[in-house]
C-alpha cells in the first residue's frame, strides 16, 4: 500500500459555506462542500470518509464526517506507512502482533490490561506466519526455513498450543482458510483440521477451488472431470465441471450442480458467497475456438432447493465480473460488457444499468449496498433501488460523478464530482431534496 504523504504546512482551502476552527493537532472546517485538485479515497466506514487531498500542489490526509458535517485535515501520519510489524485485534483477548527484527520474529499477545506475553519466537533465518480464526478465539501460526514449515494451533481461551503438521515448502497466508464457524481450518485447499485439537479430519482431492460458507462448516468444492470441456491453452482462467458440497463433520459429500445427467457444464472463475451464507453464485459458459463465452449466472442455496439462472447471451466474448451479494442476501449484482445487472432474489426480477463509462475508470464504485437497499450511480445521477426493485432518482448533477457514499441512515450522500481540473466533495441531504421536490 502506498505511504500517505502528509504535509504539515498550512494550505488554503476554499469551502462553500464553511467555518474554520482548530482542534488539537488537526484543522477542522464545518462545511458541506470543498474543492481539491485531486482526491484519492482511502477508507469509508461509519459515515466517515478518509482520503488524500491535494490543494495548491500540496498533499494532506483528510477525514470528512457526514454526521458532524466536518472536514478535518490530519496533522501527522495516519498509519499507512509500511511496517515490519503486523497486528490483529482479538476482541476480549486483546491484540496479537507479529514483530520482526534483524535478530528474530515473534508473536506477542497483549491483553486488554496491557500485559504482554510472547507466544513464540524464531530466529531471523526462519519465517513466521499467522492467521486468525473468524471468531478471533484461535490462532494458526507456522515457522519455516524455506524447505519446510511446522504448523501449530493456539487456543486463546485455554492458552494451549497444538502441533498440526509439517509441510514441505513455505506456507503462505493465502494457503490458510477457516470455516465460517471457526471449527475447522484448511491448508493449501487440501487438508482439513479440527480446530479443537488440531486433528486432521478430511483431505480434499484435486479441487479446482474450495470455498467455505461464511457462517458454517459447509464447504463447496469445484471439481474438474477428464471428460469435461477444457479451456484453450492461451486462456488463464479457473474452470470446473461440477460443484460438490462436503459435510466435514460426517465426512460425506453431495453433488449440488449439475443435478441431472447430460453434457457437463463449464463453470468459470470461482464461487461467490453471500455474507449470510443463504446463497452462493457462480458462472457457466462455453468455448468456441480460442474464445471463452460467459453465458449464465447461477444463484443457489447450499441445500440445493433454490436455483435461479440469469442468461447473458452475447455474440462477443466478454467476462462477467464484480459478482456481489447485498449484506442481507436479497440483492445480487454483477457487470457484463459495460452493463450492471441488479437481481432482486425474492422475486427473481432484475434491472440493467449502463455503467460503461464508470467501468473504464480505475477504482470506480457505481454500486453501494446500504441496509436493504441498493444505490446505483449511472451517468450523472444516483438511483436508489428498494425492495422489489422500486427505483427512485435521489441525486442528479451536471458534473461528472466519480464516487458516492451513503450514510448509515440512508438520509444523505457524500459525492465526489469532477469539474474541469477540480474535484468537489459535496454532502447532499436527501431529506432536504425530498422536501424541495414536494414543494415544487
Amino acid at each position: 500500500m502506498r505511504a500517505a504523504i502528509v504535509m504539515v504546512l498550512c494550505v488554503s482551502l476554499f469551502c462553500t459555506g464553511c467555518s474554520f476552527f482548530h482542534a488539537g493537532q488537526n484543522d477542522v472546517w464545518q462545511t458541506t462542500e470543498a474543492d481539491f485538485e485531486q482526491i484519492d479515497v482511502r477508507h469509508f466506514a461509519q459515515n466517515r470518509l478518509t482520503f488524500e487531498g491535494i490543494r495548491n500542489g500540496e498533499s494532506s490526509v483528510y477525514t470528512y464526517d457526514m454526521h458532524e458535517k466536518t472536514l478535518t485535515r490530519n496533522q501527522g501520519s495516519v498509519g499507512w506507512a509500511n511496517s515490519n510489524d503486523s497486528f490483529h485485534y482479538l476482541g476480549a483477548y486483546g491484540k496479537v502482533t507479529l514483530q520482526k527484527s534483524e535478530a528474530a520474529s515473534s508473536l506477542i499477545l497483549k491483553d486488554q490490561d496491557g500485559n504482554e506475553k510472547e507466544l513464540v519466537q524464531v530466529s531471523a533465518e526462519q519465517s513466521l506466519g499467522l492467521s486468525v480464526s473468524p471468531n478471533r478465539k484461535s490462532l494458526l501460526y507456522w515457522a519455516g526455513n524455506g524447505s519446510e514449515s511446522d504448523v501449530y494451533l493456539y487456543d486463546l481461551e485455554r492458552d494451549e498450543h497444538a502441533f498440526v503438521n509439517n509441510f514441505s515448502g513455505l506456507l503462505q497466508e493465502e494457503d490458510v482458510s477457516w470455516s465460517g464457524n471457526s471449527k475447522y481450518v484448511m491448508l493449501e485447499e487440501r487438508q482439513i483440521y479440527r480446530v479443537a485439537d488440531g486433528a486432521e479430519v478430511m483431505e480434499i482431492e484435486d479441487a479446482a477451488q474450495t470455498s467455505w460458507s461464511p457462517v458454517s462448516d459447509e464447504l463447496l468444492v469445484l471439481e474438474r472431470d477428464a471428460d469435461g470441456m477444457k479451456l484453450p491453452g492461451s486462456v488463464e482462467k479457473n474452470y470446473a465441471h461440477r460443484i460438490v458440497k462436503y459435510d466435514v463433520f460426517n465426512k460425506e459429500k453431495e453433488q449440488l450442480f449439475p443435478r441431472s445427467e447430460g453434457p457437463l457444464p463449464l463453470i468459470l472463475d470461482e464461487i461467490v458467497w453471500g455474507e449470510q451464507g443463504r446463497f452462493f453464485a457462480f458462472v457457466t459458459g462455453s468455448v468456441n475456438g480460442e474464445q471463452v463465452y460467459y453465458r449464465q449466472v447461477h444463484v443457489m442455496d447450499p441445500q440445493g432447493g433454490f436455483h435461479h439462472v440469469e442468461n447473458e447471451q452475447n455474440a462477443r466474448p466478454f467476462a462477467i465480473e464484480d459478482i456481489t451479494f447485498s449484506p442481507n442476501g436479497d440483492f445480487l449484482s454483477y457487470t457484463a460488457n459495460g452493463l450492471l445487472k441488479v437481481l432482486y432474489i425474492p422475486t427473481q426480477k432484475s434491472k440493467v444499468f449502463d455503467v460503461y463509462t464508470q467501468n473504464q475508470a480505475a477504482d470506480n464504485r457505481y454500486l453501494v449496498y446500504n441496509r436493504d437497499e441498493a444505490w446505483v450511480m449511472a451517468g450523472h445521477e444516483v438511483r436508489r433501488l428498494m425492495s422489489g426493485l422500486e427505483e427512485k432518482s435521489v441525486y442528479r448533477s451536471d458534473e461528472e460523478l466519480l464516487r458516492f457514499f451513503v450514510a448509515n441512515d440512508g438520509e444523505s450522500l457524500l459525492v465526489i464530482e469532477r469539474k474541469s481540473d477540480q474535484y468537489a466533495l459535496k454532502l447532499v441531504s436527501l431529506l432536504e431534496q425530498e422536501t424541495e421536490a414536494e414543494a415544487n
